[in-house]
């Protein structure tokens, strides 16, 4: 098996080529969870390529969408275009229930960057007189980056001044 891979729009395409058999795992797996360790916006993984899978090998997504690398449970792992043979063994395995699958890459994609999975920052802070003002800073700072300091919800009179508080507290 090969996989090709590529950036699109702040994801990752991983786009699996061949059939996917227990020698094939290890690698699959290496490859997602390095993408995965990356923090795009989302993983794709392409499937159209995939001729064949055995069922025993269907795992693999699942166990990477659970590592700690994928923000589980907003896993930003996504499946598109299994061919029927695929789509009918992660069907019957349930997959479809546990990760974002779509028909069309074009469908996944477009869900990918309009909805990320995630939104995360760290900031270290050690014991100082000022770690309070730091972190307050910094979460404003992030909120704006973010884009949260709008307002989303207008029927939500307690909006605009949520990421005030966070700040002022």
């Amino acid at each position: 098996m090969r996989i090709d891979q590529c950036t699109r729009d702040g994801c990752a395409i991983l786009a699996p080529l061949g059939e996917l058999d227990l020698a094939a795992v290890p690698s699959l797996r290496k490859a997602l969870l390095k993408r995965l360790a990356e923090r795009p916006v989302a993983v794709i993984c392409d499937l159209s390529g995939l001729r064949a899978m055995d069922a025993s090998c269907a795992a693999v997504f699942t166990s990477v969408a659970h590592h700690p690398s994928s923000s589980w449970p907003a896993t930003n792992l996504v499946l598109c275009c299994a061919q029927p043979a695929v789509s009918a063994v992660l069907g019957r395995l349930g997959i479809q229930s546990f990760l974002p699958t779509y028909p069309r890459f074009q469908d996944a994609l477009a869900h990918a960057v309009a909805h990320p999975q995630y939104l995360r920052a760290e900031l270290p802070l050690g014991l100082s007189v000022t770690a309070p003002a730091d972190a307050r800073r910094f979460v404003r700072d992030t909120c704006w980056q973010w884009r949260l300091e709008e307002v989303d919800d207008p029927n939500d009179p307690m909006a605009p001044l949520w990421v005030e508080d966070l700040v002022d507290w």
